[in-house]
């Protein structure tokens, strides 16, 4: 590294320190247990004897469709109306105020959106429903919202602790369905109530409208500032130090650019746009330095491999952390923060860094060979070797891209479903895959680099490097707790540490030992 161009590093911290006063502001408005709103639907409780019981187990508020279904409700249960266009002047007519309303699929016109809000009533946002309807004018609906889980009938009831911890919904709705097997009755509401009650949720008698999250705006420049020099800092890894000086004016220049695209496009898309760039810069810039620092002409080459290995995977990951935070706090508006609006670009943020890892390894197979730390004599077993490698590293970069989403193109087994489901139950946030897995394989990448086991060193770099990307992505689910999303990046990297630091002491009595090195 090139002290000269340290203060570039100073403005990037800066930003990273402006991310944990927006993020501290966030993580106020988002407590883990929390009030919950608990329903059914009406027209599903067949007998009205089960509402005694519904009521014992915290359903509080039922979903009607119709002013003339009031009369069904027993005291102390609340209507939340959903509505359509077809359906509201029967609501308009009434005197009385539902407890919340909800749209049918999220559908409406701006005619009945006006004439809803004016009545100010708490509005439901259903879950994985288009919203693009909400996104049109995200303000207009500032104050106004609460998030809404209603699926079909199932009886997973850990469906429904995940969607009031990790995805902050107000508004639970417990499907019935007598037939199933098992029968969903009133038994697996007071499951549902029991397994929310023992996470701390108390059930909510008034569905309240969420606060709304502001975005400190000296914040979001301090961070194109900060993105500004990080790029510029990068730029003088790759071109030398006598274009140190050159460099330097695009922190400035990062914040007249992005000041005249948010005249362009707009304050939300800008926000998108600069979000993208912090998920691509971050960890990009730590395997950037990783590649500067573990050249063979490199000064920091010379040092123990053991030790090499474990700081250049700290500041790799500290790089990945940092873009995780800045994301997060860029995006923390109230739009994104109930999931109108979304982190866009999810899988560009993993193929095109790792693509620059790519390139960069490539690179230095090109200039300095595959290594000389483990030879294998028969050629045939050599490029078998190869082979198998390269083939592992394209499905998982297959998997990666086609499974990275909300849609996943690649069927997810049984048996890992169940893994996840144990996985929750164990920590209560459950850790990513990618991460406790890909973090060991990335700690065995750097030591054999530094070996001198380059082919293996730098496909297992890479394939690590998917668990550095996927750390950034956690912090891209915008509508999850901070502190919740920052348990799960902790959990997924104690693991794959522990998992690494074992396979690294075992590694370390495979390879032959070399004069100095330990």
């Amino acid at each position: 590294m090139k002290r000269r161009s340290n203060w570039l590093l100073i403005i990037v911290l800066l930003g990273v320190l402006a991310s944990g006063v927006q993020l501290t502001n966030k993580g106020q408005l988002e407590p883990l247990a929390r009030q919950v709103g608990l329903a059914v639907d009406a027209q599903e409780v067949t007998e009205a004897t089960w509402w005694p019981a519904l009521q014992a187990a915290g359903v509080h508020f039922a979903l009607v469709t119709g002013p003339e279904q009031l009369t069904s409700l027993p005291v102390g249960v609340q209507p939340v109306a959903v509505v359509s266009t077809d359906t509201w002047p029967r609501w308009r007519a009434l005197d009385m105020a539902p407890a919340a309303i909800i749209f049918a699929d999220n559908h409406f016109t701006s005619d009945l959106a006006q004439e809803v809000s004016s009545r100010s009533v708490p509005i439901g946002l259903l879950e994985f429903k288009p919203q693009t309807d909400f996104a049109a004018d995200p303000n207009s609906w500032a104050g106004q919202l609460i998030r809404v889980y209603d699926q079909p009938a199932h009886s997973f009831i850990s469906e429904f602790t995940i969607a009031v911890r990790e995805r902050q919904v107000d508004l639970a709705v417990v499907r019935l369905d007598p037939k199933a097997d098992p029968p969903l009755t009133v038994q697996h509401v007071e499951q549902v109530s029991a397994a929310l009650a023992a996470e701390g949720h108390q059930f909510a008698t008034r569905l309240q409208s969420r606060a709304v999250l502001i975005a400190f705006n000296w914040v979001f420049w301090t961070e194109v500032l900060a993105l500004g020099a990080l790029a510029a800092w990068m730029l003088s890894l790759m071109l030398g130090r006598r274009w140190h000086w050159a460099l330097s004016g695009l922190s400035l220049l990062a914040v007249v650019a992005v000041w005249a695209l948010e005249r362009l496009l707009g304050p939300w898309q800008t926000r998108q746009f600069v979000a993208l760039a912090a998920a691509l810069a971050y960890p990009s810039a730590g395997i950037l330095w990783w590649w500067a620092s573990a050249r063979p002409d490199s000064q920091a080459y010379a040092t123990s491999p053991t030790r090499s290995t474990l700081f250049d995977f700290a500041v790799i990951t500290a790089f990945a952390l940092c873009g995780g935070l800045a994301i997060h706090a860029l995006l923390s508006e109230f739009a994104f923060h109930l999931n109108i609006l979304q982190f866009m670009g999810v899988k560009v943020a993993y193929a095109l860094p790792l693509a620059f890892a790519f390139l960069l390894v490539l690179l230095h197979w090109l200039r300095y060979g595959l290594g000389s730390g483990l030879r294998i004599r028969n050629r045939y077993v050599r490029w078998v070797l190869v082979g198998l490698v390269l083939l592992v590293f394209l499905l998982a970069v297959y998997v990666l891209l086609n499974r990275t989403g909300n849609q996943s193109k690649v069927r997810i087994l049984p048996i890992e479903l169940e893994f996840r489901d144990w996985l929750y139950r164990t920590f209560g946030v459950r850790p990513r895959t990618k991460e406790f897995l890909g973090y060991p394989v990335l700690l065995l990448g750097l030591y054999l680099w530094r070996r001198q086991v380059r082919l293996l060193g730098g496909m297992a770099v890479l394939l690590g490097f998917i668990a550095e990307l996927s750390l950034v992505n956690t912090f891209e689910h915008l509508h999850h707790p901070i502190l919740l999303s920052l348990t799960r990046a902790g959990l997924g990297l104690g693991m794959g540490v522990v998992f690494g630091l074992l396979a690294l002491a075992v590694l370390r009595f495979v390879l032959p030992a070399r004069e100095g090195w330990r």
